[in-house]
């Protein structure tokens, strides 16, 4: 989510434009970082606007949630935890009917017996309305982050160069970097 501001361009769009400014005369600069049209995407660094890109339509938190259901006796099952980044080999009795979270674009894997496996949500898993995420801005710079809270209230957090800090931010909001340069991490389903 992009901090709500009036920005200015020197050109009739996004796409067109060189710079993005802080006022109408096109005096002052916005600061270094990336700035969007709910179409493309572009990086400014040191008020010029380098790169272009489409919008991203990535997941928020990646994990993937999946039913693994038994179809007649025990069954043994691998995938990635998303939790941990571990690759887990459980062995399930019957009756299962359980809901599981891997890691985002891989799948379980079925190593003995017979189940179902449904991809029941393929972004996100997280069953509870928080999620903690880590916010690191670059060591070379300061950086600023927006986020909704756990209360769908916007945040906006401004980290030190080489500053770390964990928040919880609302489920379907991944926290973005909005100046400067930084990184997001995801945690854990829980806060």
């Amino acid at each position: 989510m992009p901090i709500p501001q009036t920005y200015y361009l020197n050109g009739s769009d996004l796409q067109s434009s060189t710079a993005v400014f802080l006022d109408a005369a096109l005096a002052t600069c916005a600061p270094d970082g990336y700035y969007s049209d709910g179409t493309i995407t572009r990086r400014q660094v040191d008020c010029v606007l380098i790169t272009q890109s489409p919008c991203p339509s990535c997941c928020n938190n990646p994990c993937s949630l999946w039913n693994l259901k038994s179809i007649g006796g025990t069954f043994t099952v691998s995938y990635t935890d998303c939790e941990t980044g571990d690759v887990v080999e459980e062995i399930y009795p019957e009756p299962t009917d359980i809901d599981v979270c891997v890691v985002y674009g891989t799948t379980p894997t079925l190593v003995d017996g017979d189940a179902d496996f449904t991809l029941k949500k393929e972004c996100g898993c997280c069953l509870t309305t928080c999620s903690s995420w880590t916010l690191e801005s670059d060591v070379s710079s300061p950086a600023a982050f927006f986020y909704k809270d756990c209360n769908g209230d916007p945040v906006t957090v401004s980290l030190d160069a080489e500053d770390t800090i964990n928040v919880c931010a609302i489920d379907g909001n991944k926290p973005e970097v909005v100046a400067g340069l930084g990184t997001v991490t995801f945690l854990s389903c829980e806060c």
